[in-house]
């Protein structure tokens, strides 16, 4: 009986065989891996700003002949701009939408826009 050549490990191989943790849950390294590369693809698309996505591998002697390792998956996402809303504050510190200072003009309902004559005369 012919004995079968072992290949060592490669770095690749590794990811394959290895579990590890992205945002609370476990899994295998390359479905972590894949799952945080297309969400900081997408919020570096959605954003313009720089994402970054770190595998961290941690190597543990456990014997002569054994070692454990373990995967870890983290993301810096950029956040998403959200807009302001500017609200107004009376002495009190109650919050209106309008400014309480402006005083209303007497008009009933909004004044109609005269369209323009876009014609050339």
């Amino acid at each position: 009986m012919a004995e079968e050549k072992k290949e060592p490990l490669n770095f690749r191989s590794i990811l394959e065989q290895v579990e590890g943790s992205y945002k609370g849950s476990v899994d295998d390294l390359n479905e972590l891996i894949d799952e945080a590369f297309s969400e900081t693809v997408k919020r570096v698309l959605g954003t313009g700003k720089v994402g970054k996505l770190t595998v961290t591998l941690a190597f543990a002697r456990v014997d002569e002949t054994r070692i454990e390792v373990k995967g870890d998956v983290t993301t810096k996402l950029p956040e998403p701009k959200t807009d302001t809303k500017t609200i107004y504050h009376d002495s009190r510190g109650n919050l209106f939408v309008e400014d309480p200072r402006q005083q209303k003009l007497p008009f009933p309902t909004p004044l109609k826009q005269v369209k323009q004559n876009q014609e050339a005369a």
